[in-house]
């Protein structure tokens, strides 16, 4: 939907396009441009000139203040979450900026285990420690205790969002060699996308080169950042994105507040379009108005009530909305309205005018961070372990992107689960709320006969509706029936003998070399080995 709210259904297809490299970035669907060239534009040669003197400038400036890093990770294993993946490595970009901070992509150093920067021109590489990661962002930032790496360093400067066809440079450490590595081209596009996990943010096209290693590098004209290289199309020549400014002082911003990343606002409205005659004229829109339908409000959202079904939105915050669902950013170029939103923190507030029933009227409506029914994924930080529930060899977990993902790449996505892949209109109807699925069943004598019911939606037990994976494993355990049943939807019922299944859990879990039944459990073994002198994961969360 070309609203509010994004329709995250082509961002979950465009993940496949990702290759195995960690730091190869998610890309978005977004429209090909013409053929580029690989430095120069072909607009002119009069640029020429200008853009090799910008170059020799800039980055000679922004070289001692540009890192590497290189990067161990662990990440979950969503299909089997009782486990982790092998441990891989991965080298990547990042810049110091004020405050003794330096800021890279949250891809770079999400599931890190090590963490060690190096600076140009030096040959020690210093460990490095998260401060926050800010995933619906894709922006982290690091700190060096060591002082001896900040000795000689200079901040670098923010800029504001530069005019298409300006020159800029992209600094940072790519694949092809060892060294810090500089590539220039112009701002090809400025666009309102939807490249990120949650709401579509502001980014700026190049068609400066941009590859694996880039990420989390600055993009800088005369020596100030205008960007963070995070994502490229790998199909196209030489179509890069940056992070654009804005939203990295937002971010910046948010983390001064309050200490950490809370997330990208929305007004947990989902609207369309409003382009369609018969739908003006249904809505009893004039000749001179023109906004957005709304085709549902989400019941968490704070705009529950205030705004209904059928509401034309004709403004934010005195900025009128196109049919189309864009506003003028700068004279000739227009971006999503949904940057109005997006650049408010939660709590703010949006003044919106509306059209109801063919009169217009002005509402306020406060803005926040939404839940969604399908998390991109549930990364935090600092990280807890995946949720999961195992009973009589039935496997449930909560339904996530990073889940289908992984379940797409080996070609087992079920199209029951597909359709979940975006937003369902229907929304959260309570906070917490998951979708639980039947994700696999361990093979055992206990369920034999069930098999190929694994991969779909579970929609009650004992005839009990099931909101979460909490919900789910309660009713399982205080369940004082002989048998417990579970329906799936589009497969049928799954029922299992109560005291045969707990007979048999401990015998299952040993066959398939889990350590413990749920995440629950996990959690509370590793409480109980605090008092041995092992740490227990911050902020535990159950299931």
């Amino acid at each position: 939907a070309n609203g509010i709210l994004p329709c995250n259904v082509l961002a979950f297809i465009n993940m496949e396009n990702r290759d195995a490299d960690p730091d190869e970035l998610r890309v978005s669907v977004a429209p090909i441009p013409g053929p580029q060239t690989d430095i120069v534009p072909r607009s002119s040669a009069k640029l020429q000139p200008l853009l090799d003197s910008t170059a020799k400038y800039s980055a000679e400036k922004c070289f001692a203040s540009v890192v590497q890093l290189f990067v161990w990770k662990t990440e979950p294993d969503y299909l089997m979450p009782w486990q982790m993946k092998h441990q891989k490595s991965s080298t990547s970009s990042g810049f110091i900026i004020d405050g003794g901070w330096i800021l890279t992509n949250a891809h770079c150093v999400e599931h890190a285990t090590s963490i060690l920067v190096r600076r140009h021109g030096m040959a020690t590489k210093f460990p490095a420690t998260v401060i926050t990661i800010g995933f619906d962002w894709d922006l982290a930032i690091l700190t060096v205790p060591d002082p001896k790496f900040w000795i000689g360093s200079v901040p670098l400067e923010f800029d504001d969002v530069p005019n298409l066809q300006e020159p800029c440079l992209v600094i940072g450490y790519p694949l092809g060699g060892e060294s810090i590595c500089v590539t220039q081209g112009v701002v090809s596009r400025v666009e309102v996308g939807h490249h990120f996990q949650r709401e579509p943010l502001m980014v700026l096209q190049i068609d400066a080169a941009i590859n694996p290693g880039n990420s989390g590098g600055p993009a800088v004209k005369e020596g100030k950042v205008v960007g963070v290289a995070f994502s490229k199309i790998s199909s196209a020549d030489n179509v890069g994105y940056l992070i654009a400014t804005p939203i990295v002082l937002h971010f910046l911003q948010d983390v001064q507040r309050q200490g950490t990343a809370r997330g990208v606002c929305s007004l947990g409205v989902d609207a369309q379009d409003l382009e369609n005659p018969h739908l003006r004229e249904y809505c009893s829109v004039g000749e001179s108005q023109t906004g957005l339908y709304v085709r549902h409000v989400s019941e968490l959202s704070p705009a529950h009530g205030v705004l209904k079904r059928a509401d034309v939105i004709l403004a934010i915050d005195g900025v009128s909305i196109e049919n189309d669902g864009t506003i003028e950013f700068r004279k000739g170029q227009r971006i999503l309205c949904n940057h109005i939103v997006t650049m408010k923190f939660p709590g703010d507030t949006c003044h919106l005018r509306i059209l109801r029933e063919g009169k217009e009227s002005e509402i306020d409506v406060t803005v926040g961070v939404p839940e969604r029914l399908v998390p991109f994924h549930f990364s935090t930080y600092p990280p807890t372990p995946l949720q999961y529930y195992v009973f009589g060899g039935l496997v449930f977990l909560p339904l996530s992107l990073r889940y289908m993902q992984q379940l797409t790449r080996k070609r087992k996505l079920p199209l029951g689960l597909f359709r979940y892949a975006g937003c369902p209109e229907e929304g959260p109807s309570q906070s917490g709320e998951q979708i639980v699925i039947l994700a696999q069943i361990l093979a055992a004598n206990l369920n034999m006969g069930y098999r190929g019911m694994h991969n779909r939606r579970v929609l009650r037990v004992n005839s009990q509706p099931v909101y979460s994976l909490d919900n789910l494993a309660r009713i399982v355990m205080t369940c004082t029936d002989k048998y417990v049943r579970f329906e799936v939807e589009g497969a049928g019922d799954v029922v299992l003998l109560k005291e045969s299944a707990e007979a048999a859990e401990q015998e299952i879990l040993v066959m398939h070399n889990i350590k413990h039944a749920s995440s629950a459990a996990r959690i509370a073994n590793s409480l109980v080995s605090a008092a041995d002198g092992v740490q227990p994961p911050k902020r535990p969360r159950v299931y």
